[in-house]
């Protein structure tokens, strides 16, 4: 059933993990300075940095209502799913886990490169993702800076087990990552193990 308790568990748990790895990256890049060569020699805004924390956690909130909707149904036999004991059962089943589990970052990147070029078709960029793009200088908290409607579109990255029998590990795997690793990709660094320039002249220069 439908109950605060566990939902909410949910909520706190996800929030809470966002707070801190973002905070994490941000700490660490923007306040102890851990990093060389960033991209652009002047800071972001404390409020630039509070508006990408409000829509950050508003994303860690709708990832938190998908995961309450997957639990629900898988727990109460809506929507079907490989049990622990059913892994065990057979090799094939085994091997069934193991290549959804190798196979499912790899549909993240792809999936997540095909919904992005939909985002910058002009009226989704007008009204959607160029609240993403506000960030020309991006900064950890900026990764997950997103406009309702994009999470919406992002996290649908975890819609396999609508058409495919999977363990929840992987849809439980696929938002989790979601909702997290943006925080890496939007550094503004160069001396960093998650800079990317292509990225942030994308964001810096996109026209």
């Amino acid at each position: 059933n439908f109950e605060a308790d566990w939902m909410g568990a949910i909520l706190l748990r996800n929030l809470g993990l966002t707070v801190v790895y973002y905070e994490f990256w941000h700490h660490t890049l923007y306040r102890m300075k851990l990093a060389d060569r960033k991209f652009k020699p002047s800071w972001p805004t404390t409020a630039v940095v509070m508006r990408n924390r409000f829509w950050t956690c508003m994303g860690a909130v709708q990832w938190s209502a998908w995961e309450v909707m997957y639990a629900h149904m898988f727990a109460t036999g809506r929507l079907p799913f490989m049990s622990d004991d059913a892994i065990t059962a057979s090799w094939g089943n085994v091997a069934r886990f193991v290549l959804w589990s190798l196979f499912t970052p790899i549909y993240r990147q792809v999936h997540f490169y095909f919904i992005h070029r939909l985002l910058h078709i002009r009226p989704l960029y007008k009204y959607v993702h160029s609240l993403h793009h506000k960030n020309t200088d991006p900064e950890p908290w900026s990764g997950l800076c997103m406009h309702p409607i994009e999470h919406l579109f992002y996290y649908s990255c975890t819609a396999l087990p609508l058409l495919f029998l999977q363990h929840p590990f992987h849809v439980f795997y696929s938002g989790q990552h979601a909702m997290l690793s943006p925080a890496e990709a939007h550094s503004g660094f160069e001396d960093h193990n998650g800079a990317d320039l292509m990225h942030y002249i994308h964001h810096a220069k996109f026209e």
